[in-house]
């Protein structure tokens, strides 16, 4: 037998001109499912097509922007995922009679969000960025590097050249096979 959605749900959830994260929001509350977990499980695949079905159909989202939604949801995809998606929606709704029913409970009456949220966007963004910056930082904290930058200008040149006496050092010891 197949779910469908409990008739409490289909009032509580009829929404006009969400933005998409809504939508995807309200897609994992009706159907139970996180459509942007990283899988290929059938109903996954079929509600996520929904999603993209609804950025592109109903809210004109471009498939560049499709792609980066689901990106920064933490679902990789790129632009011909969704295209896909699209295209094999109407044989996963054929199928699936509860991708019919979670599709009707959204009303768009405007078109043109040709975009994701930029601000929400742009906090993910600096939010992987800092964390890449803190991983390069504590890659570079090392005590060789310490004594480096805090090295005087006026002495740069005799530190570079003592330390490089010392690594030649090294070479000619190691090419010599001396201890």
């Amino acid at each position: 037998m197949e779910k469908t959605i409990p008739p409490k749900a289909k009032k509580t959830f009829l929404q006009e001109n969400l933005t998409p994260y809504e939508i995807g929001g309200t897609i994992n509350k009706l159907s139970g499912i996180n459509i942007f977990e990283n899988t290929r499980s059938r109903k996954v695949v079929e509600h996520r097509a929904l999603m993209c079905f609804l950025l592109r159909d109903k809210i004109n989202m471009g498939w560049r922007y499709i792609a980066e939604f689901f990106n920064d949801q933490g679902k990789h995809m790129d632009h011909s995922t969704a295209i896909h998606a699209v295209k094999m929606y109407p044989l996963y709704k054929r199928h699936n009679k509860m991708l019919a029913e979670i599709e009707g409970r959204f009303v768009f009456t405007r078109k043109g969000y040709k975009q994701i949220n930029k601000v929400t966007y742009l906090e993910n963004k600096y939010d992987r960025l800092e964390s890449k910056y803190l991983e390069l930082k504590d890659q570079l904290d090392t005590p060789l590097l310490g004594l480096v930058l805090n090295t005087p200008p006026s002495r740069t040149s005799e530190l570079y050249e003592r330390v490089k006496m010392q690594v030649d050092s090294w070479d000619w010891k190691e090419r010599e096979g001396v201890k």
